[in-house]
């Protein structure tokens, strides 16, 4: 089963810390392609996207310059419309996907072919849906006493998410292979779907959503994106798969850039170890 691995990519930091965990990835299964959509904003990230290389990397240019989600839904289309795709598995992951459990991406691609009716997402710190499955995160998710919905928006949720993974992140990795069903809002910074789910996927991004998706109320008439129409479908989380993503776009508000950078620093430090054990 051929399998297309592809980033929305943009930041130069966090794409160089992805890059050594998808590159073993690469060389463990001869069936997987990486796709490096350039969505980058600068020029610094730009030129370093554009000079990425290795077998079975491509990076994609076709949507530079345009706004990101248009971008995204332009790729979701790209993939849906091509029928060369057919029998192809897709994993898309976040550039900000600072932390990847190569060892089982096989397994998360079993997981994804063998429950085509449902989106598969990796057990992933610093995701909302995922928290309750680690009992450290759903402990420390508890004492912040705040919604579910709204751990995007918490600094102090991406803190506490990372400083346990900081902590815990040997027990984490390896853990029993488990498939978990969720109603929750799913984050889609690791997800798995087959070629007819791509084209369900591409066929509403962009149209008007319903009032509420998954317990979060929209205004009427506002477009879905990608992660919306996700939370639309059947979800399971894959326990056994870890991923760790670094924020989210409104918790920023909330972190510092010596935070992120200190962050970062450890991700580099705990995914160089991961290769080397």
């Amino acid at each position: 089963m051929n399998v297309i691995l592809f980033v929305f990519a943009g930041r130069k930091q966090n794409m160089e810390l992805q890059l050594p965990l998808v590159r073993r990835i690469i060389t463990e299964h001869p069936n997987v392609q990486y796709h490096v959509w350039n969505l980058s904003r600068n020029d610094d990230d730009n030129h370093y996207l554009r000079a990425i290389e290795g077998e079975r990397i491509n990076v994609l240019n076709d949507y530079f310059g345009i706004a990101p989600w248009l971008g995204f839904n332009a790729v979701y289309r790209h993939y849906a419309h091509n029928p060369k795709y057919r029998d192809h598995l897709f994993v898309k992951v976040d550039d900000d996907v600072v932390f990847i459990e190569t060892g089982r991406f096989g397994e998360f691609v079993d997981a994804v072919n063998g429950n085509r009716a449902s989106v598969v997402t990796a057990k992933v710190v610093n995701n909302g849906a995922c928290t309750p499955t680690e009992p450290g995160l759903w402990s420390g998710f508890e004492a912040l006493s705040l919604p579910l919905l709204d751990v995007h928006r918490s600094g102090e949720y991406a803190v506490m998410s990372h400083t346990y993974m900081f902590k815990h992140w040997r027990e984490m990795v390896g853990q029993p292979v488990k498939l978990i069903k969720t109603r929750d809002w799913l984050s889609i910074n690791t997800i798995g779907y087959d070629w007819r789910m791509v084209r369900k996927i591409a066929r509403r991004v962009g149209t008007p959503s319903p009032g509420d998706i998954a317990g979060r109320s929209f205004t009427p008439g506002i477009k879905i994106g990608d992660e919306g129409m996700v939370n639309m479908l059947p979800r399971l989380i894959f326990q056994g798969f870890l991923t760790a993503h670094l924020s989210f776009g409104p918790q920023h508000a909330h972190l510092t850039d010596a935070q992120l950078s200190l962050w970062r620093k450890r991700y580099a430090a705990i995914g160089q170890q991961y290769l080397d054990a």
